[in-house]
């Protein structure tokens, strides 16, 4: 019911043209192939619950867990997905996706989209920029010509942010 009404409300603010609304639509169409059935509705902890097995998978790295990596990171992602399919519009879990993906795979196309998502959804939230740069800076190359603008930006907002101290 909660993804019917949401769904219909927001095509109409769709068909006005509010880019929000767009790039929530993208962030859903970015991982609709991967997300458990329609949108439903967040819980309560969702999104920290993804985020903190996020870092339970990094610290299983740095100290060498490797008996419990696969099963850390199929927890990890199955939690992004669904936090994701309740919550598209939130930079913090595609950054966070984009990273999982770039650490079993590598930087990829997919990874590449994660990252424009990232960008999308919270374009001047420094501290999403501040980890973009960190993670994917080195990898930007590998990146799709949107990902990289975004990190040109992410590197200016920065710059910006500097200079007017």
């Amino acid at each position: 019911m909660l993804a019917g009404c949401f769904g219909a409300v927001a095509i109409l603010v769709l068909n006005r043209g509010l880019p929000t609304v767009r790039a929530v639509f993208a962030a859903r169409t970015a991982v609709s192939d991967t997300l458990p059935g329609e949108l439903v509705a967040c819980r309560n902890g969702l999104r920290r619950s993804a985020l903190l097995a996020v870092v339970q998978v990094e610290n299983g790295m740095r100290s060498g867990r490797a008996d419990t990596m696969d099963a850390d990171m199929g927890r990890a992602v199955d939690a992004l997905r669904e936090a994701l399919a309740c919550a598209p519009a939130q930079p913090t879990l595609w950054l966070a996706f984009a990273r999982l993906r770039a650490i079993r795979q590598g930087v990829d196309e997919t990874v590449a989209r994660y990252v424009e998502m990232s960008c999308r959804t919270g374009r001047f939230e420094l501290w999403n920029a501040r980890d973009r740069i960190r993670f994917f800076g080195a990898a930007e190359a590998d990146l799709s010509d949107d990902a990289r603008r975004c990190l040109a930006e992410d590197r200016a907002s920065f710059a910006r942010l500097i200079a007017s101290r």
